[in-house]
């Protein structure tokens, strides 16, 4: 990896593509050695970088919070199972619901770990920019 692909990555990928760029590069699986080459490329970046790459951290962590959508959505599929009970039997309404809950959590857990990146990256960001300007 080199600072023109951090660049690269920060300025022109989309919010799930830079995402998925953060998760393979410092995530879970990376090893520590590979944690740290990725760490003292992010500390290359220059300041104005490190400035559009913390905004475009916090607009990730915005667009994928859960918090903010999925009430109103548990409000429209009671208020659709609701109506649908008296059109459709129990059972199907049952398995409907089921097929739903199992789609959301599966939706829920995928925003979760963008979120979760993008969380990260904004925290080192910032720690680097606030060690820069201490110099």
């Amino acid at each position: 990896m080199t600072v023109k692909e951090y660049e690269e990555a920060i300025l022109k990928k989309g919010n799930k593509d830079l995402a998925n760029f953060i998760i393979d590069n410092f995530g879970i699986k990376q090893s520590t050695n590979g944690t740290k080459d990725h760490f003292q490329i992010l500390k290359m970046l220059s300041d104005d970088l490190l400035i559009v790459g913390i905004a475009r951290m916090d607009q990730i962590e915005t667009d994928y919070d859960i918090s903010k959508h999925y009430p109103l959505l548990l409000g429209i599929l009671g208020i659709m199972f609701g109506a649908y009970q008296f059109t459709f039997g129990p059972l199907l309404i049952f398995v409907s619901a089921s097929i739903t809950s199992l789609f959301m959590l599966l939706s829920m857990k995928n925003e979760r770990k963008i979120r979760r990146a993008a969380v990260y990256l904004r925290s080192l960001l910032i720690q680097i920019k606030d060690s820069k300007s201490t110099l």
